[in-house]
């Protein structure tokens, strides 16, 4: 990305494409406004400054949001990003975007009855 130039961009594999809906092969200007275009208007705010505090700090950061899948609508998502080293006048970021909605989360513990607990 390159904010001072309006400048946007994300280069996605066929998985990447796959999980967010994509057909085709789009530009990487698409694949952005694709993906950012998608995230739920109520974590706009979150997404925005979590990639700056990213940025800024050279941390890794993982965010989940809602966003809205061209096929099955609104998923849960979970996004790791992490700066790479600019390229050509753009600040770099490298991660995965995956659907958690569908994940079945397990119990680390058993559930408790009334008869187990004291």
């Amino acid at each position: 990305m390159n904010p001072e130039k309006n400048q946007y961009e994300m280069y996605a594999d066929r998985v990447m494409l796959e999980i967010m809906g994509v057909e085709g092969i789009p530009t990487p200007e698409e694949c952005y406004q694709h993906w950012y275009g998608r995230i739920h208007q109520g974590y706009y705010q979150y997404v925005n400054s979590s990639v700056k505090r990213v940025i800024e700090t050279g941390k890794v950061a993982q965010l989940e949001y809602a966003w809205k899948h061209p096929q099955k609508g609104e998923v849960m998502v979970s996004c790791l990003g992490a700066k790479v080293e600019d390229n050509d006048g753009m600040i770099c970021l490298e991660g995965h975007h995956r659907i958690i909605s569908e994940v079945e989360e397990p119990q680390f513990l058993p559930e408790r009855t009334p008869v187990d607990s004291f």
